[in-house]
C-alpha cells in the first residue's frame, strides 16, 4: 500500500473541510498550508486549487496574487507532464489533461506573454514567450476542439511571438480557430488578410 499516496490524499480533503467549513470551523489559512504540502508532492488536485485560487482571488477569501499563481500553474505543468511521459514509457495513450488542468495550461501561457508573475528582463521575457508558444501548441495538439489554442498558436505565429514568424501556421491555425467560434482567432485572421494579403 502506497500510504504517502493516501496521506497526500487526506491533506487534500481536510483542505477542502477547511476551505468550506465542513464538519470544522472555516480556516482558509489552513486550507492553503494543507494544499501546498499536498502540492509540492505533486499532488494535481492541489496544484490546480492553489493554482486557480492565487489567480483569480476567489470571493475575497484570498488576495490575488500572479507571482504564486504562476509558481503554482507550472508545478501543475511539470507534474502533468511527468505522467504523460511515463505513461508514454508505458505504452499508456490514455489522455491526461483534464479541463480544468488544460485551464492551467493556458493561463500559465497568458501570464508568460503579460508577463504578470514572472521576471520581465529581456531574456526572461524572450523565454516565457518560448515556452508560452509550446504550452499553447501542447494543447492545441491533445485537443483539436481546443479552438482558443488553436487561435493562440496562430497568433503566435503571426506575430512572431515565442515562435519564428510563420504565415503559412499562422493561416492554418488561425483559420481553424476561427472557424471554431474563437474570437481572438478571428481577430487577428482579420488581421492576417488586412496585413499580409493584397486582397
Amino acid at each position: 500500500i502506497d500510504t504517502e499516496f493516501y496521506r497526500v490524499a487526506a491533506w487534500v480533503q481536510l483542505g477542502k473541510c477547511y476551505a468550506e467549513g465542513k464538519g470544522i470551523e472555516q480556516n482558509v489559512s489552513k486550507a492553503l498550508e494543507l494544499w501546498e504540502m499536498a502540492g509540492e508532492k505533486n499532488n494535481t488536485e492541489a496544484q490546480n486549487k492553489l493554482s486557480y485560487i492565487y489567480f483569480y482571488g476567489p470571493e475575497g477569501q484570498v488576495q490575488i496574487d500572479y507571482t504564486k499563481a504562476v509558481y503554482w500553474m507550472r508545478k501543475l505543468v511539470r507534474t502533468v507532464e511527468g505522467q504523460q511521459q511515463q505513461s508514454r514509457e508505458e505504452k499508456d495513450n490514455t489522455t491526461i489533461l483534464s479541463s480544468s488542468i488544460a485551464w492551467a495550461y493556458n493561463n500559465l501561457a497568458m501570464c508568460l506573454v503579460q508577463g504578470l508573475g514572472c521576471n520581465n528582463n529581456n531574456e526572461d521575457t524572450a523565454l516565457n514567450k518560448k515556452e508560452a508558444f509550446r504550452l499553447f501548441h501542447s494543447l492545441a495538439s491533445s485537443d483539436d476542439t481546443d479552438y482558443i489554442a488553436h487561435g493562440n498558436v496562430g497568433c503566435c505565429y503571426l506575430y512572431g511571438e515565442g515562435v519564428e514568424h510563420n504565415l503559412t501556421s499562422a493561416l492554418q491555425y488561425l483559420t481553424h480557430g476561427a472557424e471554431g467560434g474563437s474570437d481572438d482567432a478571428q481577430y487577428n485572421l482579420g488581421n492576417y488578410y488586412s496585413d499580409y494579403t493584397n486582397d
